[in-house]
């Protein structure tokens, strides 16, 4: 045992030794640099499975194979564009968690990893080129990896249903959605006729205004050419790097290409890449033909094929990736419990998720305060919007982030009326990788912006709340939606509800774009709901939360002098609250809650003119609301106070 283990550590040393070590990747002319300027040719292999599984077959010893074994500085990995942005799975393992297990991997092992846009959804299959889809997953896919150095990312597989001036469009508007969230990103732009030819991009290459960071990739397969170089990349790789995607020889009998291209084929191809053209050989597996492995199990058993790909890599000693080579600080700041409030309004600022080493903090808080804590809090006393900026050292690099605080006067923000009141919808999501409470209707009004509601996959589709009487003022919205969202809705009222109620429109909302809308309303009536007509994905509609507010109606913003007292109105005078209410011996419901809705008072009266409540005599300072409400005719009165 202790003799094996000195063999392993032996071969793995050595292979550490015999190789160079860089980082983040550029392009320059015709090459791939280092970040020292050295040329860095990129090897190795494809890994299927994660666009067709949410759950890949291989792991860290498949990979740790390829690196240490094989001497591969790189893995290609086909993804599907639906289930990232879905983050499918999540009962198990989520989709992206697996991805971006595989991308550390082989962070670890020494290798860069390409992540392919191979498939767009369920069919698991190439089709025509969609790019709502295209750019949603790769938007995602740049959030997620953007301090990642050891990423590339391959815009489509085989693009389909364009010519090239079509691609190139299309290709340059994903560079730019990516580029936005990770402005040093590399990308691979394939070729047309099932990624192979290249021979309209030597003319009518990207466009350097949009990135010079792009290789261009050539699927060789032999029923394509048999040519080295071939005339579908021969002139382009006089202008730029060209990495071979894709190529192989359809030996062991696998379909459907059985009896494809020959040794020679092969021979003659490597032969010709040496260590001066990129390339990843289809398919490190026993399935998605053309394959190399007969067993994808140690002691991954190769077949004709897969030798002559692990001879040729395996006697290189190919530059390869070192995690933090060009690791430089990112500052990121996330604040609770959210970036606007009542004044006075305390907000806590977290920098802990800035990634770097040894990490130093130095906060300008925008209200003349400063801090050098990863934590910081600072409170908000003036009605007005603050910058607040972070900047974290590592070394002698530095980054900056910057947030904004919006502390408002409390009567110009809407109280939330709409919090665990009844709610139905057209339908839920009905399928194995949910539960029925996972996307229940009553989680949009729960408080909570990790819980959703998704419908049926189908439109139109609609979800409405009960607020509870007819006579309820209705002066603000706000939707917080999931990655599949309305791109077409209305938000309407109605005083009978359901599928079969009148209802009055609020607002029409005819180019929604997914994240947070907030919507100024103004209505009266019972029930509430947002009624989608158009959905930006194959799948239903989802929100995380749909809340309804109103303004309140009169304020008091200290606890000795009323600024209202017009009739049927509530104002604080000590410690006790007041309110004017009718005289006709009518039922009124009164509550004191928080400014986050938890209710610390409740009674009820009947309404005989002025009428006093007694506050608890422990009140912490805070805001905080007092609704009365008519048990007649529903009528609210509300009132925000603060406590000094």
């Amino acid at each position: 045992m202790q003799k094996r283990m000195v063999v392993k550590l032996t071969l793995i040393v050595a292979l550490l030794i015999s190789s160079a070590f860089s980082g983040k990747l550029k392009v320059s002319g015709t090459k791939i640099l280092n970040d020292k300027g050295e040329t860095v040719v990129l090897q190795g292999v494809n890994m299927s499975g994660l666009e067709w599984h949410f759950k890949p077959w291989f792991g860290s010893v498949t990979i740790n194979h390829i690196a240490t074994v094989w001497k591969a500085n790189v893995i290609r990995f086909p993804l599907n564009a639906q289930w990232y942005i879905n983050n499918e799975n999540a009962n198990e393992k989520p989709y992206r968690t697996s991805v971006k297990e595989a991308v550390d991997f082989c962070a670890k092992y020494g290798m860069w990893a390409i992540l392919d846009l191979h498939w767009q959804d369920n069919n698991v299959k190439q089709d025509a080129i969609n790019d709502a889809v295209a750019k949603n997953f790769w938007g995602k896919v740049a959030t997620d990896f953007k301090t990642t150095d050891n990423v590339l990312y391959d815009l489509y597989n085989e693009p389909l249903g364009s010519d090239w001036n079509g691609w190139k469009t299309r290709a340059e508007s994903y560079i730019n959605t990516i580029k936005a969230i990770d402005p040093t990103a590399i990308y691979i732009v394939g070729g047309m006729d099932w990624g192979y030819d290249l021979s309209q991009a030597a003319n009518n290459m990207i466009s350097p205004s949009v990135s010079t960071n792009v290789i261009y990739s050539s699927h060789h397969y032999p029923w394509k050419s048999n040519s080295f170089p071939a005339p579908g990349y021969s002139a382009i790789i006089q202008k730029a790097p060209v990495f071979l995607g894709e190529f192989g020889w359809c030996n062991d009998g696998c379909q459907p290409c059985a009896g494809g291209g020959s040794q020679s084929f092969v021979s003659g191809l490597l032969s010709y890449v040496k260590t001066n053209v990129s390339y990843a050989a289809w398919n490190f597996d026993t399935s998605g033909c053309p394959f190399m492995l007969r067993s994808n199990r140690t002691p991954f058993t190769r077949n004709s094929f897969g030798d002559m790909v692990y001879n040729d890599l395996s006697k290189k000693s190919l530059v390869r990736y070192v995690a933090g080579a060009t690791t430089k600080p990112v500052a990121k700041i996330t604040v609770s419990p959210s970036s606007e409030g009542p004044i006075p309004f305390t907000v806590t600022f977290d920098g802990s998720g800035s990634t770097g080493t040894n990490l130093t903090y130095k906060w300008d808080l925008g209200n003349g305060s400063t801090s050098t804590v990863a934590k910081p809090s600072a409170t908000y006393t003036t009605e007005k919007t603050y910058t607040v900026k972070l900047t974290v050292k590592s070394g002698t690099d530095s980054s900056v982030a910057t947030t904004t605080i919006k502390a408002v006067d409390p009567s110009k923000m809407p109280l939330i009326i709409s919090k665990g009141k009844p709610v139905v919808a057209s339908s839920i999501q009905s399928s194995s990788d949910v539960t029925p409470s996972e996307v229940a209707a009553t989680n949009v009004n729960d408080g909570i912006t990790t819980t959703r509601w998704s419908s049926a996959f189908s439109v139109p589709q609609w979800i409405q709340i009960d607020l509870g009487n007819t006579a309820t003022k209705v002066n603000y919205v706000k939707l917080i939606w999931e990655a599949s969202y309305a791109t077409a809705y209305k938000i309407e009222i109605s005083n009978n509800g359901g599928e079969s109620g009148t209802w009055t429109t609020l607002a029409n909302i005819t180019n929604g774009d997914g994240g947070t809308d907030s919507i100024a309303v103004s209505g009266t009536g019972r029930y509430i709901r947002m009624y989608a007509s158009a959905k930006n994905s194959q799948y239903g509609v989802s929100l995380y939360e749909f809340q309804v507010g109103q303004y309140p109606t009169s304020v008091i913003m200290n606890d000795r002098v009323p600024l209202s007292r017009s009739l049927y109105g509530i104002h604080r005078r000590g410690e006790f609250v007041y309110a004017n209410l009718p005289t006709n011996g009518s039922e009124w419901g009164y509550s004191l809650s928080t400014i986050s809705g938890r209710v610390i008072q409740k009674s009820q009266v009947n309404a005989n003119g002025l009428t006093q409540f007694k506050l608890p005599s422990n009140l912490s300072k805070g805001t905080y609301i007092v609704q009365m409400e008519s048990r007649t005719d529903g009528e609210q009165i509300n009132s925000m106070f603060i406590q000094n």
